[in-house]
């Protein structure tokens, strides 16, 4: 095959791709879609929402806090669950300060987020994704060698901004804890509420 003839197909294939993923069909599977096409406007948009979330780890674990608005609104709506809820972007900062990092009153050292499982809806210029977390929290002090392990899941509503995509709302549900609750919520803190817990 030649390098025209090549060409000719990648053409020929993107023509088609733009033809007939105009409009995407969706099937409904649990309160998220899924699409059987995509446009490629939608492909774009997914990729930069699957590239900010894959941020906000790299930003939390190296606690480059400063780089927070590159993911989310600076009115961000974060709903931690069991009734607490932070309505902007510097109170989410303060309330992640408070259990992370050398200044705060826990017994926390490295952390590590990984995400998982994670579903992407884009509606025009708004979005909403869905995405499983594993947390791995290093204990210091007198945690040290110890390990608190989080399960838990974002639950996403963006919107397309001047800058690209934001969160606007998150929702934060832990599904299972593993090790001393003390090293991110401290010695004095209080026994988990049971109303965080997500339940099925």
């Amino acid at each position: 095959m030649t390098i025209l003839q090549a060409s000719a197909m990648g053409l020929a294939l993107c023509a088609t791709i733009i033809g007939t993923a105009q409009t995407p069909v969706h099937a409904k599977g649990n309160d998220m879609k899924v699409a059987t096409s995509y446009s490629l406007q939608t492909l774009s948009d997914r990729a930069e929402i699957q590239e900010r979330l894959a941020r906000w780890p790299d930003i939390v674990d190296s606690m480059k806090l400063d780089l927070l608005p590159e993911v989310f609104q600076p009115d961000v709506v974060w709903d931690f669950g069991g009734g607490t809820v932070e309505y902007s972007l510097a109170a989410v900062r303060k309330k992640i300060e408070g259990h992370l990092g050398d200044n705060a009153p826990t017994f926390c050292g490295h952390t590590r987020h990984d995400l998982s499982n994670m579903m992407i809806d884009v509606d025009g210029d708004k979005a909403h994704s869905k995405v499983n977390v594993f947390a791995s929290h290093e204990g210091v002090g007198p945690y040290a060698g110890k390990i608190l392990y989080i399960w838990l899941t974002y639950t996403d509503d963006w919107v397309r901004t001047a800058n690209g995509w934001r969160i606007g709302h998150r929702e934060y549900r832990i599904q299972f804890m593993n090790g001393p609750k003390e090293i991110v919520y401290g010695d004095d803190s209080p026994p988990i509420d049971p109303s965080q817990i997500l339940k099925k």
